[in-house]
């Protein structure tokens, strides 16, 4: 499988899993509207964003520390934990 092809799977199984939570008689708990629109009001529309660009400052975060506590070798490009095909030109899901 191509890897933008898996990214597309799990962009639509997450947009699918946030429109059935939009119909509160989907999930059994009593105040979940609440916490979905404080969750959406805290976090935006989507708290789980597969967004290379959105996730780049974490992402150079995590190999700054990592190469600081010897964990890696070198500090490096965020683009080298992913495959090419993932970086460019991919849709904006939400």
């Amino acid at each position: 499988m191509d890897p933008r092809e898996l990214l597309t799977a799990f962009e639509t199984s997450k947009c699918r899993a946030f429109a059935a939570m939009a119909d509160p008689r989907r999930v059994s708990l009593a105040w979940f509207t609440e916490a979905m629109e404080e969750q959406c009001r805290i976090l935006g529309p989507d708290p789980w964003s597969n967004d290379f660009q959105l996730n780049r400052p974490a992402l150079e975060t995590l190999i700054c520390w990592s190469h600081e506590q010897r964990m890696i070798n070198r500090p490096f490009p965020a683009e080298e934990l992913f495959a090419a095909s993932t970086l460019v030109d991919l849709p904006h899901f939400l």
